[in-house]
């Protein structure tokens, strides 16, 4: 029974090698996340600076309920005929 248990030890345990090679994985990993995360922040800070706000304060634009849902409908039925149909008569 040990000498089972060792050998299972021995396909799961890395070498140091592997061990690094693992590490790095990860933490590229990790870094590829944080660049996405900081590239998606500049952009959002890029649009509210395009806004036109001097004050800093950005309002979201009003949009109706039945605006909302029409272009729900839309997308909904995007390819259609109906997405057509949708955007003629509203």
């Amino acid at each position: 029974m040990e000498e089972e248990t060792k050998a299972e030890t021995k396909e799961v345990s890395l070498n140091p090698i592997e061990r690094q090679e693992a590490v790095l994985k990860g933490m590229t990993e990790q870094v590829d996340k944080y660049e996405k995360l900081v590239k998606a922040n500049q952009e959002a800070a890029a649009t509210v600076m395009l806004s036109g706000s001097a004050g800093g304060h950005v309002e979201a634009p009003q949009v109706s309920e039945e605006d909302t849902k029409k272009n729900a409908a839309k997308d909904f039925f995007k390819g259609t005929p109906l997405e057509e149909a949708i955007e003629k008569h509203g």
